[in-house]
């Protein structure tokens, strides 16, 4: 029961943490690439916030930024794509570390080597031979 409640506790760690680097990461990039990219498109400056909250949004709501243009949307679309891109990369070489980790703990662990052979300490308790056990 154990290693399977330590399993859960791990995936819930590891999707809060990749998660959190994921939208970190995006939110960042996307608020600096895609106003720079709308605006090299063409779009007012002032307009540029508005577009970054639409964005998201969808089609309808890019619609009602003033000043757009579909050359706009897709600069704006591909910069909100590079930002995906970025993100997306560096929460997959976060993982890298993560399995540093698990390599330099696997250094420390004892050799299990000699205790391998077809000596069987403990029977199962329902089995024939449960009469067997001297250690349980």
């Amino acid at each position: 029961m154990l290693p399977l409640c330590q399993k859960a506790v791990d995936s819930r760690l590891t999707h809060k943490v990749y998660t959190t680097i994921l939208t970190n990461v995006q939110s960042t990039n996307a608020a600096r690439l895609v106003p720079a990219a709308a605006i090299a498109a063409g779009l007012p400056s002032e307009s540029a916030a508005t577009l970054l909250a639409a964005l998201p949004m969808g089609a309808s709501a890019l619609a009602e930024v003033p000043g757009i243009t579909n050359e706009i949307i897709a600069a704006a679309g591909a910069a909100f794509q590079q930002s995906y891109f970025i993100g997306l990369r560096t929460t997959a070489l976060s993982s890298l570390s993560f399995g540093v980790i698990a390599i330099i703990a696997c250094l420390f662990c004892n050799e299990i080597a000699p205790k391998m052979d077809n000596k069987i300490e403990v029977f199962l308790e329902n089995d024939e031979n449960a009469g067997k056990n001297k250690y349980h």
